[in-house]
């Protein structure tokens, strides 16, 4: 009898003392995890950089054209392409901020094209989006700001919306000579 004591404490001693060093184990796996989530937070926290890295110029872009090339004021050298803006109204401006690029008819801002899956990176004065068949290319080519846009890839056939080859900012649109229809009826 005393024998089956004692191995029934040596049991239960071994029980006991098994228990917290289980609960130890537990709590050094989830230190671990711990230390496994901060390091992906800096890759969330590069990713979130990475969409804001748009510029925030790029809320408002609207379409311009080389009204004057030998002028090198660049303030009369673009203004609003008239037959894109006034007659035809098939020019798109173009919107791009943290996860959203939008076209978007110039006469018509109801007549919009959304795009969601795009990735960005800066390279100098070069802003790029690439989608899965596209590569858009914003080159700022003045300090004014004028951007010239690049197309790579396959080009979308968007109803209405006709890319143009430059944009300025909705902002520092009044100041080009050019800047609206004027008193056309169309």
């Amino acid at each position: 009898m005393k024998n089956i004591i004692i191995n029934w404490s040596v049991v239960i001693a071994l029980l006991a003392s098994c228990s917290p060093a289980t609960e130890k184990k537990v709590v050094k796996t989830d230190s671990t995890k711990a230390k496994v989530d901060t390091v992906r937070t800096p890759e969330s926290e590069k990713k979130n950089k990475s969409e804001s890295e748009i510029p925030n110029d790029f809320s408002a872009l609207v379409p311009i054209a080389i009204l004057n090339s030998k002028s090198t004021n660049v303030y009369e050298k673009y203004g609003i392409e008239f037959s894109g803006n006034c007659y035809s109204c098939d020019l798109s401006s173009l919107s791009i901020t943290k996860g959203k690029m939008i076209w978007t008819n110039i006469c018509d801002e109801d007549d919009a094209f959304e795009m969601n899956d795009f990735s960005v990176a800066n390279e100098g004065n070069k802003t790029i989006l690439k989608t899965s068949e596209t590569t858009y290319i914003l080159t700022q080519i003045d300090q004014a700001p004028v951007y010239e846009l690049v197309v790579e890839g396959k080009k979308l056939d968007l109803h209405n919306k006709r890319f143009s080859k430059y944009f300025t900012t909705q902002n520092a649109l009044s100041l080009f000579k050019e800047h609206d229809c004027g008193n056309f009826e169309g």
